[in-house]
């Protein structure tokens, strides 16, 4: 999977916002904390695919420094929800959860800044309409059998990235209970 179309470029390089006031946040020249912000593209109305994948449910940001991210998120409006120490016998880090629009930002940092690099985006949390449909149409080759997720009451598999050509992580995650893919 190439997603962006130079193959001497791993993982997503950027990504589009649409701003609150209805410009586009690459016309207003912004990045958030080194990920480059590109002109939103037009998408075609949506098709089904036969993999049953619907959309996209988080984002998960990896950052050295989690107080500059959530700060640049701020200056675009996005404001942090939670947060939550993930310190459990590893370096002290947390994540911290923010909405932009219908997608999860889940910012994952150390607690105390370690270092001046900019954020990347880490992973990619797609929703299925289907999760078993969806494992199956991918195979035991390219993705994982499902299990519990930490969302109580969702299901989770990972898409084996090398498997489908992907140097971005991916998981498929079944839909937010009644709610829809990616409601709160």
């Amino acid at each position: 999977m190439d997603l962006t179309g130079d193959h001497t470029v791993e993982g997503v390089t950027g990504w589009a916002f649409d701003h609150p006031g209805g410009s586009n946040l690459a016309d207003i020249g912004h990045d958030i904390d080194g990920i480059g912000l590109v002109r939103a593209i037009e998408a075609p109305g949506a098709q089904d695919h036969p993999n049953g994948i619907v959309g996209l449910d988080h984002v998960v940001v990896m950052t050295p420094n989690i107080d500059r991210t959530v700060a640049a998120l701020l200056t675009l409006g996005i404001e942090p929800r939670r947060r939550r120490d993930l310190s459990r016998g590893r370096k002290p880090s947390q994540q911290v959860f923010c909405w932009a629009g219908d997608v999860i930002l889940e910012v994952v940092g150390p607690t105390e800044a370690a270092g001046d690099g900019p954020a990347h985006i880490w992973g990619l949390a797609l929703v299925s309409g289907d999760l078993d449909a969806t494992v199956a149409w991918f195979g035991p080759d390219r993705c994982s059998t499902t299990a519990a997720a930490v969302q109580a009451g969702r299901r989770i598999a990972t898409i084996h990235r090398r498997a489908i050509g992907s140097s971005t992580r991916l998981v498929v995650m079944s839909p937010h209970g009644s709610r829809g893919v990616g409601a709160p």
